[in-house]
Parts: structure tokens; C-alpha cells; sequence
């Protein structure tokens, strides 16, 4: 089994109404759906025109506080030509944005060639990387890249799935890789064996990877058909200290997990989330909670392990969890689908929040393929929708902490856009903290067979401000560049805090009558002021660094 986060680049048409998994057999496998998912080409061929900015002038954008980046690519947008689709993204320090994904060879192949680029924080293609920005990379017949993470040293490392061929209709097994690339986009010599550690494992794919403090990673995927954690060291070399051989398989006689992502808690403990697959008419939502040595741990649910059937009066209906984030205090945020798209939160014990939605539970019908959690506990949900006949564009929804639709994003809740007369999907997405949103997939705005897409919006203009309950501040300057100074007539205020665009905690201050605060090392962008009352009343000012 493998999962997509949206319809891929290449499928026949959009349809009107679509499901957003894929079942399979367990012994299908990462490309048997990659083939199937795309078996026809495009038919729709839009038409070509001669400019990107002639285009631009026709994009509708619904809404009013929250827009394309102008500062951002061309109008917000960056296009990659001679590429297919991106899955996954990182951004370093500096703002630098990877992506990874494919790219189809022409000539009607049906081979996916790795392709990563590099683009800078205003979208513009890194020069120094690969070739114009863009490395392509062979390991074997295709391969299909999940996951991006990139080390502290800057290096990065793509995991995935590579399909051994002999052609594109087989038959031929399917292995996990990892490859690391030096900053420059050249495979890194010094990393497994000439760059590429592959899992010597049947039918196997890896959709996350955890990078260790000592430089180790934890490999998530599925493999013979049910999820598997591994563990290479820092060399590339798989450790046969950790399960067996350097395994361990997340089932046993009465649970077969089928894994779609795993990231590491606050606690050094792991949440894995997906599919019992154990009755294979049956699927039910699971998670479970492991530690570093790959054991679960027995103080979450039934030993380490949950099980949800939320439609066992209809076994049919297709049930799975496909992300986590975790909360600043230590809750679980899980997203998936139960007839309906689904966010659940859970305590860290595994149980279900019963103060979110209903009983922990919200079901939702808002275009679904990724999520990204705010700092102060809102939802953003991005997902590709159809806009006109055959032609899919991509919304953004925020909710509030309690499931309900916020309304001061985009005054509706609701931010769409549509880039191209084709189809535009929204894979993943990733939200900054000075007030963005990178969106990213594929579009058809300058090529009918799609590139890359990266899409920039600004949400600054839609962050929460709540109705000032403390009166007589002022804030000077504001635009500001090093220096910041705070007055309040107010003595009841206690406490202010510096928090960036997303709502995450920088710094705070004991208040006083005059407070000068010297903030040079900030980075350009937006950020919020919240003021503290000794009743806990608060306001909130919005700042913008130069």
C-alpha cells in the first residue's frame, strides 16, 4: 500500500468527486500504484501561452487578506519547467527551499527520474546547485521520492521508493532508498555505498525519516506488507543493533500496521500513524507510540498500540490516519479519513481529547491533503478542489484550537486560488514563522504534462488579533529595524511577549511604564506583540521588521 496526499500530476482528467487513497493488495506495492495512478496521459491540453506574467493577469484569487507573495517568484508563483511533480519540502536557515519529487522521462517511458531543486527565500533557482538549480538522479529503473530532511551540516537527505524494473510493466520488485546529497547537489561518496543506502527488503517503500541527535536516522515505511522502522548510522550502514538486523516490523498475530508517517515527539518517543490492516476487509484507523530501540511503549492505549473502528457497522468504508503534529503541550493532532476527512487529538497517553470536536473527533469536508499546525493551536488544511470542469486549483482552510472555522482567516475562513487553466495540485504545504505559506506540487501554467510548483501566500494580514482589552499602549517605530519602544498608561499589564506570525513564543519581558527592547537579531518579517493583563486579559499589536 502506499498513499498519495493528492491526486498525482498525471492523472487522466481530475474526477468530480474522488477518494483520497488508494488500496491495493498487500503485496502491490509504491509503483504498482504510481503506474496505475497514471496509466493514461493528460487529454486535457491547455493552451500555451507566451509568458508567465501574461498569465498572472488572469488568476482569480478569492478573498482579501491573504494573497500570492509578490516578493515571491513571479506575482508568488515559481514554476520549474522539465520537471513533474514535487512531494515533499524543506527549508533551511536561511530561508532556502528543497523540494523533492519527480520527473517523467518523455518519449512515453514511464520512467520517474529523482529530481530534487534548490530555490532561494524569494523563489528565485539556486545557481549553485546541481545544474541551473536542479539535480536528477538515478538509482535505479524510477524512483519516487516521500520525504526530504535536511542535516544540521546542510546535507540532504530523500527517501523513498526505487523500482527495479526490467520495464515499466514489470513484473520487478520494489526497495527503499535513501539517498544524501553534499550542499552542492552532488551525491555524498561518503554515505552508504557511492551516496545510496538501499533496504534489503521486498515490496518496500519509506515515507518518513527521523534525523537523531548522534547523527543516526530512523527509517518509517512498510515492508513485505506491513510497517517497518529501521535504523541507519550516520555512514549509511544499516544497524544490526537495532530489532533484528536493524528492523523492527510494527505487527504481530492480531495487528498489521500499515504506516503512512512518523515523527518524533518532544518526549524522544515516536508516534507512527496509519491502517490496521489486519482483516484486510476491514481497514481501521491505528497509532501507536514507540521508543528510540523501536519498542512500544506500554503506557500508550493497549500496549503502545491503538485501534479505531469508527464504521464497523459498514467494514467497507475505507478508514486511515496519514499525518501528526504535535502541540506545544504535548497533545497529538492526527489527520485521515473515515468516510469523511477527519482530524483527531489525543493526549499523550494515547486517549482521546474529548474538549476537541465532537469526543475528540472532528469531521470535516474541506479539500484535504496536508496539514500544518500554528503555533498557538490552529489548524491550517490545504487541499486541491475542482474550480471549473476539469480544472483543480487549491484552498487553504484554518479552523480555531476547538475545530470550529475561523473567520478572521481571509474573513471567510477559506483562502482558494487557481493558477492555470489545467490542473494545479497542492501536495504539501509548510508554514513559516513570519507569516507564509509555501504551497507545494505540480501545475500545468506553463507545460500540459505539469512541473513543479511553488506557491507562496502571505497570511500576515489574517493573523488573530484579539479586541484590545488593555488600553493606552503605544508602540514606536513601527515598521521597525533594531530598536523597539513600549509604553503603556495601563498598570494592570504584567507581562509582554514577542511572538512570531505563526503565534510561536520568541521571547518576553516583565512590563513596565517604558520598555525598550533592542531586537536587531530579529529576521525581517511580521510578529506580534501580546500584552498580559494580572487577570489575563489581552490585546495583541502587530509589528513588521525591516
Amino acid at each position: 500500500m502506499y498513499r498519495r496526499k493528492g491526486l498525482g500530476a498525471n492523472n487522466t482528467y481530475a474526477p468530480k468527486h474522488r477518494e483520497p487513497i488508494l488500496f491495493f493488495t498487500l503485496t502491490d506495492n509504491l509503483f504498482a500504484c504510481s503506474i496505475v495512478l497514471r496509466i493514461h496521459n493528460e487529454y486535457y491540453n491547455m493552451k500555451r501561452i507566451s509568458t508567465l506574467s501574461f498569465i498572472l493577469l488572469s488568476i482569480p484569487v478569492f478573498g482579501q487578506n491573504v494573497n500570492l507573495d509578490s516578493n515571491f517568484g513571479n506575482g508568488g508563483i515559481v514554476i520549474t519547467p522539465n520537471t513533474t511533480e514535487i512531494n515533499s519540502i524543506a527549508v533551511d536557515p536561511d530561508g532556502n527551499i528543497f523540494s523533492a519529487g519527480y520527473s517523467i522521462e518523455s518519449g512515453g517511458s514511464g520512467i520517474y527520474r529523482l529530481t530534487i531543486t534548490k530555490h532561494t527565500n524569494t523563489g528565485a533557482i539556486a545557481a549553485n546547485f546541481g545544474t541551473n538549480g536542479i539535480v536528477s538522479t538515478p538509482i535505479d529503473y524510477s524512483e519516487f521520492p516521500l520525504d526530504i530532511k535536511l542535516q544540521a551540516d546542510g546535507k540532504i537527505l530523500v527517501s523513498g521508493s526505487v523500482y527495479l524494473g526490467p520495464s515499466q510493466s514489470g513484473p520487478g520488485d520494489y526497495n527503499s532508498f535513501v539517498a544524501r546529497f553534499n550542499t552542492n547537489g552532488d551525491l555524498d561518496s561518503s554515505f552508504a555505498i557511492n551516496g545510496v543506502f538501499r533496504l534489503p527488503h521486498s515490496d518496500s517503500h519509506i515515507v518518513s525519516m527521523i534525523i537523531l541527535g548522534d547523527g543516526s536516522v530512523l527509517l518509517a515505511g512498510n515492508s513485505y506488507g506491513t510497517g517497518t522502522i529501521s535504523r541507519i548510522d550516520p555512514n549509511g550502514v544499516l544497524d544490526s543493533s537495532f530489532g533484528t538486523n536493524g528492523s523492527v516490523f510494527l505487527s504481530d498475530a492480531s495487528y498489521t500496521m500499515i504506516l503512512w508517517e512518523a515523527i518524533l515527539l518532544s518526549d524522544q518517543l515516536v508516534i507512527c500513524v496509519g491502517y490496521d490492516g489486519n482483516d484486510f476487509n476491514n481497514s481501521k484507523l491505528t497509532y501507536c507510540k514507540i521508543d528510540l530501540n523501536g519498542d512500544f511503549v506500554p503506557g500508550f492505549g493497549q500496549n503502545g498500540k491503538v485501534i479505531m473502528d469508527l464504521h464497523n457497522t459498514f467494514p467497507s468504508v475505507t478508514e486511515f490516519l496519514s499525518g501528526a503534529k504535535e502541540t506545544d503541550n504535548g497533545k497529538i493532532i492526527l489527520s485521515g479519513y473515515s468516510a469523511t476527512s477527519l482530524i483527531i487529538k489525543i493526549n499523550p497517553d494515547g486517549s482521546l481529547d474529548n474538549s476537541f470536536g465532537t469526543n475528540g473527533i472532528l469531521n470535516h469536508s474541506y479539500p484535504f491533503a496536508d496539514l500544518e499546525l500554528q503555533a498557538d493551536g490552529k489548524f491550517l488544511i490545504g487541499g486541491s478542489q475542482e474550480i471549473s470542469e476539469y480544472n483543480y486549483g487549491f484552498s487553504i482552510t484554518r479552523l480555531n484550537a476547538d475545530g470550529s472555522l475561523d473567520n478572521s482567516f481571509n474573513g471567510t475562513g477559506t483562502f482558494t486560488t487557481d493558477i492555470s487553466t489545467g490542473n494545479d495540485y497542492l501536495q504539501t504545504m509548510k508554514l513559516s514563522g513570519t507569516g507564509q505559506i509555501l504551497v507545494a506540487g505540480s501545475s500545468r501554467l506553463l507545460s500540459a504534462d505539469a512541473d513543479f510548483m511553488l506557491v507562496n501566500l502571505d497570511i500576515s494580514q489574517s493573523l488573530s488579533v484579539e479586541t484590545a482589552n488593555l488600553k493606552g499602549i503605544s508602540i514606536y517605530p513601527n515598521p521597525f529595524s533594531d530598536e523597539l519602544t513600549i509604553s503603556s498608561e495601563d498598570e494592570s499589564i504584567t507581562e509582554i511577549q514577542l511572538r512570531d506570525a505563526s503565534g510561536r513564543l520568541i521571547e518576553s519581558y516583565p512590563a513596565s511604564e517604558t520598555t525598550s527592547l533592542s531586537l536587531g537579531h530579529l529576521a525581517s518579517g511580521v510578529y506580534q506583540l501580546i500584552f498580559l493583563g494580572n487577570q489575563r486579559e489581552n490585546t495583541c499589536r502587530r509589528l513588521i521588521k525591516h
